[in-house]
């Protein structure tokens, strides 16, 4: 369905008995509003009369450089992102937000999918400062976004028609979500029977800790093309613990986790693998410095996938590894990084190795530079090469070199 049908009675009931009070946004950092602020006679027309309104155009040109494909491909498209929220009525606001990927220059429908949608269309229930609960179509970012996000990377967001529910309750924010739609972000519409949930606390200070369960039911079964994922049913249980030891100008970053992910629902593979991910960074002034490994089990023909998740980024700007391949995945990285204050530069390498067999798919560079302009508008460089080795049998790609290269321009207000 193009629209969100907004959540009815039955998701409804189903939310209302977590209230016992929270807080937090439905999504990551800034997804969620700020307690609302009545307006004089809280009546609905002046609450939409007080509205505040959002325009964000980003342009964008990519170029990349295939062995596995006959030539090379380029491509300039212009993101133009229109919102509003209104003020508060009551407890209630309302948020819709459009969006239209067009093109502005050499133009490969392989690179980016044009066209328009609504990206949001959601309402806000504020039932106290501690609890929020949003129906309708929105974003969802659980933790550092590898098993649900927005992949903002796109020129057009994934975002999911959806009723979630975040509040605080001793120390701990809680969260819950049901899903009955992927809006992909590629301007289709993917069915999905979801329930997300996750908690989150501290348990010393400067450590936080998060644990999760996310279970996912694509009631169609798998649907796999050439700009879609293979969508397939899975149940994903883990834990993630982050902290950093100062808050001075030298400190040390980190990352412990690890989950389970196990075929559900309509998936017959008998999947049933584990994920693990380590990550460690020195921080010294304006320098960083970092190594990381990530583990995605397989058992030859399958392996763990995080279909909702982040890629580009976490997998390398060339999303060589987007779709992980059933000889599952181990990525190790070294990462070197400054900050310098209104621009920052960063420089990654990645060894790509198969999880359960003697198989060297490759190495990746990623070179990401970004530089403020005005307080409102950014400039952005990425480059990225991946030099193939082997490659798997259900994963031929693997073995072909490719380079990418982007530019990108963002202003809003």
């Amino acid at each position: 369905m193009l629209l969100p049908a907004p959540a009815g009675p039955a998701l409804l009931l189903l939310t209302l008995p977590l209230a016992s009070g929270g807080a937090g946004g439905p999504g990551g950092p800034g997804d969620g509003p700020s307690a609302p602020q009545e307006v004089d006679g809280s009546s609905l027309r002046a609450a939409v009369e007080a509205s505040e309104w959002w325009a964000k155009l980003r342009w964008r040109y990519e170029d990349r450089d295939d062995e596995a494909r006959p030539e090379p491909d380029e491509d300039a498209s212009l993101s133009t992102v229109i919102g509003l929220r209104t003020a508060a009525w009551g407890a209630l606001r309302g948020l819709v937000e459009f969006t239209n990927v067009s093109q502005l220059g050499p133009d490969d429908e392989a690179l980016v999918v044009k066209g328009s949608e609504i990206n949001r269309l959601q309402l806000e229930w504020q039932a106290s400062e501690e609890q929020l609960l949003v129906l309708g179509r929105q974003r969802i970012r659980r933790g550092n976004g590898r098993w649900v996000c927005e992949r903002p990377w796109r020129m057009m967001e994934q975002n999911y028609d959806a009723a979630t529910y975040a509040a605080k309750a001793g120390g701990v924010d809680w969260y819950a979500g049901l899903i009955d739609n992927i809006n992909t972000g590629l301007f289709e519409d993917k069915d999905l029977n979801a329930v997300l949930l996750d908690a989150q606390g501290s348990f010393a200070p400067g450590a936080k800790w998060m644990a999760y369960l996310y279970d996912l039911d694509y009631p169609d079964g798998p649907a796999i093309s050439k700009e879609v994922d293979a969508f397939e049913s899975s149940t994903t249980a883990g834990l993630a613990l982050t902290g950093k030891t100062s808050d001075g100008p030298r400190y040390l970053r980190w990352r412990a986790e690890a989950a389970q992910q196990t075929a559900s629902h309509n998936n017959d593979s008998g999947l049933d693998e584990l994920y693990a991910h380590a990550e460690l960074y020195a921080h010294r002034g304006p320098w960083h410095a970092g190594l990381g490994y990530e583990v995605f089990g397989g058992d030859g023909t399958n392996a763990v996938q995080f279909t909702l998740g982040r890629r580009h980024g976490l997998n390398g700007f060339t999303n060589r590894t987007a779709r992980i391949p059933g000889d599952g995945l181990e990525e190790k990285l070294l990462e070197v990084g400054y900050d310098g204050g209104d621009w920052d530069l960063k420089a990654l390498y990645r060894v790509f190795d198969a999880e359960n067999a003697g198989l060297h798919y490759g190495d990746e560079f990623n070179l990401a530079f970004a530089t403020d302009l005005s307080e409102d508008t950014m400039l952005g460089i990425r480059y990225a090469s991946y030099m193939g080795d082997e490659a798997p049998a259900d994963r031929a790609n693997l073995g072909d070199d490719v380079q990418r290269f982007w530019i990108w321009l963002a202003t809003g207000f």
